[in-house]
């Protein structure tokens, strides 16, 4: 496995991977019923920062993720995986 290095910078994570960004219009589906207030403004529920692909088995995959606070009628917010 290739050496990688995480930097938690006060301007935000610096990641050498993938970023993937998940707002509510993308995720609804997961929770029990819909917000039409949140369907219009369609906020960031969570992000997903991808470490570097494994490239042998047994090497380690990890992620880091940030999920933001919020509620969709008292459901709160969550991640689809």
């Amino acid at each position: 496995m290739k050496p990688f290095v995480v930097n938690f910078s006060d301007i935000g994570i610096d990641f050498k991977g993938n970023h993937i960004v998940r707002k509510y219009n993308d995720i609804k589906h997961i929770f029990k019923t819909t917000d039409p207030t949140l369907e219009r403004e369609n906020p960031v529920i969570y992000e997903v920062f991808e470490g570097p692909i494994q490239e042998k088995e047994g090497e380690l995959m990890f992620l880091i993720t940030i999920l933001y606070p919020g509620t969709v009628n008292g459901e709160f917010f969550m991640t689809k995986g």
